[in-house]
């Protein structure tokens, strides 16, 4: 469908989407172009008198609106602002028996719907008028009773693997169904490799209810030491009383404790990402990175004598600053600057120590140039003593293809 333009908008269509959308900063999202339309021909102000009236209705009012529509979701479309109202002060119900619903629903046909479904969490998802008519009757628990209760992290159930050759594996998970298909078709579980090898059969069972963390490792441990003494071969490579798979939980303490291992917050924030989203979320950084040093590329890249060397070819902070910017700007932030090249004037390259220059060789340099450019650059410091001694225009004068003989 074609957006509609700023310049076909009426005033009535402007404030009807005002209203509809019940505030000025969703008229604004949701309909820019009426927003605009509103602001271009005066009517806005109209506008935000009438949003900002607070809506003042009483029950059989509400009815008498509701009486125009035929569902709930066309008064809704229709008239948000008397709806809403009508949802806050707990009236839908009673003034809109009226309405047609989509499904009436019965405790005999919820009980049937909910027989499709394995757990309470597929079922609300599927079917949410039919859970909250359950929920709101009171008869949930009696129509989720044949339903498959999912652990969390705080609860697991031990479940075990018998194969007719008297061998056994035994673990703890807290989704039975997602870890019975795991041992069946991942290629590195115990239980499927020793499926593939010897082609057994198995009875897969649970043996025991729900049980807090702590005590669950504990029950596995327990039941592996019980098969053994029985006599069975058990196929569990690692020591029983493991957690298995699950998502970790990152509190204050344990975050803390992994970032102790850290000296540098990049690298951590590289190999743990998880954590340090959540110490940014619950702004626990001053507290769990209180130790780090900040790393910098250039405290990886750029050794003391690298940086004297790159120095070195630089005539002063300028040249520094173009060529090699990322070494100024650590330099600058840890005040080094003053340490490898100093604020004076233009340095010399290649840098030379105090009373190196003399007349002579200031003058045996100038010979070898073809320029007064070339000796600057080159040959700074030689090319100011010759300047302040003023012999450039004898050794290097400036006409362009003179040259002194020598």
């Amino acid at each position: 469908m074609r957006k509609k333009k700023i310049e076909d908008y009426t005033r009535e269509e402007c404030v009807s989407l005002a209203l509809y959308y019940g505030n000025l900063i969703t008229f604004r999202r949701k309909a820019y172009n009426a927003c605009a339309a509103a602001h271009k021909y005066g009517w806005w102000n109209d506008i935000k008198m009438m949003i900002g009236q607070r809506l003042s209705m009483t029950k059989e009012e509400c009815h008498k609106i509701a009486l125009r529509y035929h569902t709930p979701r066309e008064w809704e479309r229709n008239d948000a602002r008397t709806y809403n109202y009508a949802k806050n002060h707990k009236w839908i119900p009673d003034i809109t028996t009226h309405m047609k619903r989509i499904v009436d629903y019965t405790d005999e046909s919820v009980a049937e719907i909910a027989l499709n479904y394995e757990t309470r969490t597929e079922f609300a998802r599927a079917v949410g008028g039919a859970w909250n008519y359950a929920r709101t009757h009171g008869i949930l628990d009696k129509v989720c009773a044949h339903m498959v209760t999912r652990g969390s992290r705080r609860e697991r159930i031990i479940y075990v693997f018998e194969f007719d050759d008297h061998h056994a594996y035994v673990g703890l998970t807290f989704n039975i169904k997602d870890r019975l298909s795991c041992h069946l078709t991942n290629t590195k579980s115990a239980v499927y490799r020793y499926i593939k090898e010897t082609g057994c059969n198995y009875l897969f069972k649970t043996i025991s209810g729900w049980l807090p963390e702590k005590a669950s490792q504990d029950e596995e441990q327990r039941m592996i030491e019980k098969y053994e003494s029985e006599g069975w071969t058990m196929l569990n490579t690692m020591h029983g009383g493991g957690l298995g798979a699950c998502r970790k939980k990152y509190t204050f303490e344990y975050c803390k404790q992994i970032a102790s291992g850290y000296h540098y917050k990049k690298l951590f924030m590289e190999e743990n990402p998880s954590a340090y989203q959540i110490i940014h979320k619950n702004g626990w950084q001053k507290d769990i990175f209180a130790h780090m040093e900040k790393w910098t590329k250039c405290k990886e890249r750029y050794p003391d004598e690298k940086i004297r060397e790159i120095v070195r070819k630089c005539r002063n902070r300028e040249q520094l600053k173009k060529e090699h910017n990322s070494l100024y700007q650590y330099l600058l932030k840890n005040k080094l600057l003053d340490k490898y090249i100093p604020s004076s004037h233009e340095q010399s390259t290649p840098r030379h120590p105090q009373g190196y220059w003399t007349l002579e060789r200031a003058i045996e340099v100038a010979l070898m140039c073809n320029s007064r450019t070339e000796l600057r650059k080159k040959y700074y410091q030689a090319y100011i003593l010759l300047k302040n001694n003023k012999l450039l225009d004898k050794y290097l004068p400036n006409i362009k293809g003179k040259r002194p003989k020598k």
